[in-house]
């Protein structure tokens, strides 16, 4: 999208190579953001596309070509809907362009293909402009970004973190491909360690619609989730203090300094629920400070309350006992929702109470003999299947 000396914006979309040729002769283009001369360019090999004679001080990252590919696919899905989406349009009072900007039930929304791997800091502060100004921002990102590991992992850096979104069903990542033209939704996400993610994939043709693509979920394989979970946090428990973090892990250092080892610890203690992915410190390490701070240390009636956890999660942040992942507190989540669901999980299996507004301790998870850890966890994970599942429904 360009405009032309006389102010008129100027799409390329349906436009033939042949008779973007004249017009390139003819017409001089400027940049609608900047207002700085742009260039058409109508190559043999890419789409055709304008471009900057330097770069755009909007919009600096500039594009790629498989950027250029999906703005065209995701305009052209959004225009066969019935909505009337503008392409790469200005927003003067926020000085950045959305890639594709549309309007929905008196909504504004601005959909945004993320490629170019971005600060986060960049990142957050465009989200945050298009919510002051009342428009929804749709992230999306490149396929390709996605660092997918053997097994159904992908590595979750901080700018990976950016995408991740709550849906009505699970925490989802919508990634998109252009060649061939798909979306790829990552569902059912749960941290195995800080920076892998166990995910659940499918994918959606551009024959959906926008309610099925942001919205459907498929079900949650449960069995499948707690093999990989016991194979990885296993792996971990034993590895762990050889890894290079070790040193710079304080959560790990109060391991220690309460003489435990991590495979000793209860087998209670490790267990998947939902939203984690809002922690970013390893879900041993987080649930291993809750069992020391609230049961262990505690007599059998003692009593304590959500906001005393709370607190002394806060109060752990300072210290960087517990790290939290700031795009998902960005998004306004709740980010105590995995450590009420922990608690439950303690009190379903008989350890706590629930009175009022207040947690009874009725048992002490106990760690495991050195000698049977392993068994003991994986005994006890089969058991708890069905109070596992409930715990994401």
């Amino acid at each position: 999208m360009a405009k032309t000396r006389s102010g008129e914006l100027f799409s390329l979309l349906g436009r033939s190579k042949d008779s973007l040729g004249k017009i390139k002769r003819e017409t001089s283009f400027f940049c609608p953001a900047c207002g700085e001369p742009v260039i058409l360019k109508t190559g043999a090999k890419k789409v055709p596309h304008f471009s900057h004679y330097r770069h755009c001080p909007v919009k600096p990252e500039g594009e790629t070509e498989t950027h250029l590919l999906g703005k065209k696919w995701l305009f052209e899905w959004l225009e066969k809907q019935g909505y009337r989406p503008q392409l790469e349009y200005f927003l003067p009072d926020l000085q950045q362009r959305a890639d594709v900007f549309f309007e929905r039930a008196g909504k504004k929304y601005a959909l945004e293909f993320q490629c170019s791997p971005l600060s986060l800091s960049l990142l957050t502060d465009r989200d945050e402009s298009y919510r002051r100004s009342g428009i929804i921002p749709l992230w999306i990102v490149l396929d390709s970004r996605i660092r997918k590991e053997k097994g159904p992992f992908f590595s979750a850096t901080d700018f990976l973190s950016f995408f991740i979104r709550e849906g009505p069903a699970s925490p989802f990542i919508l990634a998109f491909q252009p060649d061939p033209p798909m979306f790829v939704k990552y569902v059912h996400l749960v941290p195995v360690s800080k920076s892998r993610f166990y995910y659940q994939k499918t994918t959606f043709p551009l024959s959906c619609g926008m309610k099925e693509v942001f919205r459907s979920c498929p079900p949650f394989d449960v069995s499948e989730l707690l093999a990989v979970w016991q194979r990885e946090v296993g792996r971990w428990l034993i590895f762990c203090h050889l890894q290079r973090s070790a040193k710079r892990e304080p959560a790990l250092h109060a391991l220690y300094a309460s003489a435990i080892h991590p495979t000793l610890l209860p087998k209670e203690v490790g267990i998947p629920v939902p939203r984690m992915h809002a922690i970013e410190t390893h879900p041993v390490l987080w649930q291993a400070l809750i069992w020391l701070e609230f049961f262990r240390q505690r007599p059998r009636g003692g009593t304590f309350s959500m906001e005393e956890v709370k607190t002394y999660l806060r109060r752990s942040e300072k210290t960087g006992l517990v790290r939290w992942r700031k795009p998902v507190l960005a998004e306004g989540r709740d980010p105590f929702s995995p450590v009420k669901k922990y608690l439950l999980f303690l009190a379903k299996c008989g350890f706590a109470r629930i009175r009022g507004n207040r947690y009874v301790i009725e048992g002490k998870p106990e760690p495991l003999p050195a000698d049977r850890w392993r068994e003991e966890r994986e005994k006890f994970l089969k058991e708890q299947k069905a109070l596992i599942l409930t715990l994401f429904h």
